[in-house]
């Protein structure tokens, strides 16, 4: 019951102060955050890896944020990274990239939190809701656990070969290339919102030299569903996932930022 009453009451101050909006802020507005980490991400993949964990440890960990909900292709989540591993962040809510933008560091108290699996990739949530953790959906409650910092650093994306890729660098930012679409594979990323049909998320098979494939998935939400995939060699950056991507088979995939992820 006192867990209930505080998330009531937590709920009630993010109402009433407008905690929902993401408005921008200046260095000036966050104070330097000088909790220091007892663990690195790598280890909480011992965390969840059949159903959602809650923390009982008194667990503290940094990252710096490697995605944002800007164009539309991640929902309400983010991801951080640190030397040895990634998370994501299941905050359930709009704007994320005026909250923590990719670069800021951050500093998560694990705590009564929940820790769990999907895609291959570690998630962070409120609590355990059966086999999956449960958004956080109000930003007071992710205020309360989560430490924003004025440090920035853009991490450089991990580049590997598709053979070599491994599930414990699921949530990393990966860079693979140069790769090529494959013949039988969409031209576009994904089915965008029309006059007459529903958006449709897309994957888009890109094979290497070596006869590797790897997968681009991309929401119809994204500002760049409709956009053509380009048929000559590229390289490729994304957060990499492991999952049921080329219909029932598990596979290696990349989620984009932007278009600018293409090169």
């Amino acid at each position: 019951m006192k867990r209930i009453a505080v998330w009531l009451a937590c709920c009630w101050v993010a109402v009433s102060c407008g905690y929902d909006r993401f408005d921008p802020l200046s260095a000036d507005d966050l104070p330097e955050v000088t909790a220091l980490p007892n663990a690195d991400l790598a280890t909480l993949r011992a965390y969840g890896q059949e159903t959602a964990q809650t923390v009982a440890e008194d667990l503290v960990v940094e990252g710096y944020v490697t995605s944002d909900d800007r164009t539309g292709n991640f929902y309400r989540s983010f991801f951080i990274e640190d030397a040895t591993g990634a998370a994501e962040i299941r905050a359930g809510m709009y704007d994320l990239f005026r909250y923590v933008p990719r670069g800021r560091r951050v500093v998560l108290h694990l705590k009564g939190l929940a820790i769990g699996r999907y895609d291959g990739v570690v998630q962070i949530g409120a609590y355990a809701d059966g086999d999956q953790v449960a958004e956080f959906g109000v930003r007071a409650i992710l205020d309360g656990c989560l430490e924003r910092d004025v440090r920035f650093r853009h991490e450089t994306p991990l580049r590997q070969r598709i053979a070599l890729l491994d599930e414990t660098m699921c949530g990393r930012l990966v860079r693979i290339g140069p790769v090529r679409r494959t013949a039988e594979s969409p031209e576009r990323w994904a089915q965008p919102e029309t006059d007459t049909e529903a958006p449709q998320s897309g994957t888009v098979a890109f094979r290497d030299g070596a006869g590797d494939t790897v997968r681009v998935v991309t929401s119809g939400y994204a500002d760049f569903a409709g956009g053509l995939v380009p048929s000559d060699s590229v390289t490729l950056t994304g957060i990499l996932l492991h999952g049921p991507f080329d219909g029932s088979r598990t596979c290696f995939a990349l989620e984009l930022r932007d278009e600018e992820d293409v090169e």
